[in-house]
């Protein structure tokens, strides 16, 4: 914030949705209180487009009350967390990626003032061993905008993980279910977030078990380092229409659990594949389908050989960087498939997906 071209007080702007419409939190820092006023408020707003502008002082008491939610046949629970479990979440941060503090975000976040569209735990016996949360989006992936012919709001999930010894649990598919859940009662039809194209296990969650799909690419996204990320670490925008469903022989798109990891013999005779061993080679995709091989391992492969990771990561890269998105003759990430025991990445078409998202049912 400036006066007469000084800086008077560093603040932050969050998007924020309520009953009063489409508005920002004005996240503050003010130890001795001091709050802007309302015309400094409303004035904000005009400026911005919004509704209303909503003060949020970090240095003030921000409550957040709890909720939980049984699953069935399941020994855990999901729901939101209580001012004292905003804590643990940090402390979860810190000990899943070995985050230094200035990395982990802040605990208070999570009060029910704040206004997180997502903003949850996974309980066993009692006990948070999971978390996962999201923030308001102004809008979703513009070619995705395109295709749906409007302006939408979104949900940007910014970080979901689970303490070490409680994985394929489906601690995870379950918090992203619940998610799901929330924002449709938002009405809220798409949740955005970015992952790295080569962790199968966070593939086969988000393609095969969730029905979401990648068409955007981010090369070297991330300027950290750590033990998860030892090359450049490249992303995929991942969107996930939670509020259609489309599922055909070929083809899924929105909340789906596929019963097995399907085979590359299960799909179309016009399809391209791309082993380890061809990356490095000059490609020209034309298919209806494209697979691509990544690494059974990419952490462990990082530790152990970190010069073919980084050709993995390089030439993978270049593919996704030419290729992934909707325009005319790209593609779009939908599925991980297996041949033996080496694992895939099926792009499809942009035209087939566009196709199956136009035919896509809703759900109520």
């Amino acid at each position: 914030m400036t006066f007469k071209g000084n800086t008077t007080r560093i603040a932050f702007l969050f998007p924020t949705f309520s009953i009063k419409g489409h508005g920002y939190i004005l996240r503050t820092f003010q130890k001795d209180g001091g709050n802007y006023s309302e015309s400094v408020h409303t004035s904000l707003a005009d400026e911005l487009g919004a509704d209303f502008v909503e003060e949020y002082n970090t240095w003030e008491q921000h409550d957040s009350v709890q909720s939980d939610h049984p699953i069935e046949n399941l020994p855990f629970t999901v729901g939101r967390p209580s001012s004292s479990e905003g804590t643990l979440i940090r402390e979860m941060q810190k000990t899943i990626w070995a985050s230094d503090d200035d990395g982990l975000y802040p605990s208070d976040i999570h009060s029910d003032k704040f206004n997180l569209p997502t903003s949850l735990v996974a309980r066993v016996d009692g006990v948070p061993v999971g978390f996962l949360f999201g923030f308001y989006r102004i809008a979703c992936n513009k070619s995705l905008e395109n295709l749906l012919g409007e302006k939408r709001i979104s949900i940007e999930s910014q970080l979901m993980g689970i303490l070490p010894g409680n994985e394929k649990r489906g601690i995870g598919y379950n918090l992203k279910m619940h998610q799901a859940e929330i924002a449709r009662e938002l009405r809220i039809d798409v949740i955005h977030w970015t992952v790295d194209p080569l962790q199968i296990a966070n593939a086969i969650l988000n393609f095969n078990k969730l029905g979401a799909f990648a068409c955007s690419f981010y090369p070297n996204y991330y300027s950290f380092r750590n033990e998860l990320n030892q090359v450049p670490a490249s992303r995929f925008e991942i969107a996930w229409l939670v509020s259609r469903r489309v599922k055909s022989n070929n083809m899924q798109i929105g909340p789906w659990t596929e019963p097995r990891l399907p085979e590359l013999s299960d799909y179309s005779s016009d399809m391209q594949v791309l082993l380890q061993e061809d990356l490095s080679k000059s490609q020209q995709l034309t298919k209806s389908v494209v697979a691509v091989e990544i690494p059974v391992d990419w952490v462990g492969l990082q530790k152990k050989n970190i010069a073919l990771a980084n050709h993995w990561r390089l030439y993978t890269d270049r593919i996704f960087q030419t290729y992934l998105g909707f325009e005319e003759d790209q593609y779009v990430v939908t599925r991980v498939a297996r041949n033996k025991k080496r694992y895939f990445l099926l792009m499809f078409k942009s035209g087939i997906v566009t196709r199956a998202i136009e035919s896509a049912s809703r759900i109520v």
